[in-house]
């Protein structure tokens, strides 16, 4: 934060900024005036870094992820979402495997459950 602020001043997260001062924690790109911006801890992020560091996105319907979330491999899912390609079987509980890039029910357990 700079000292003696005698110019424009925009004001974050309890401090104020010279207006050259207010930039994004990540490229140091001024946010400007009327730009929605977030503050996480002392940071201050444009939208779009805030977004590429802090908000995941479902692997399957590519909604937001708010709350609760299931993180294999570094894919996100909603917990709803995290089914099998197959047979759309919740995997949450299951045994499953990679199937390409997707995930789904082991070999032996579609034999269990969907066996004749």
């Amino acid at each position: 934060m700079c000292d003696a602020i005698q110019q424009r001043v925009f004001s974050a997260n309890e401090k104020s900024f010279h207006e050259d001062c207010f930039v994004c924690t990540v490229d140091g790109v001024p946010i400007g005036e009327e730009k929605p911006f977030h503050v996480r801890g002392d940071d201050i992020y444009c939208v779009l870094h805030y977004r590429e560091k802090f908000i995941h996105t479902c692997k399957t319907c590519t909604k937001d992820i708010e709350g609760k979330y299931i993180n294999v491999l570094d894919f996100f899912y909603h917990e709803e979402c995290f089914v099998c390609e197959g047979c759309n079987t919740s995997l949450l509980d299951g045994d499953f495997q990679m199937a390409g890039r997707r995930f789904q029910m082991s070999s032996s357990v579609h034999q269990e459950v969907y066996a004749p």
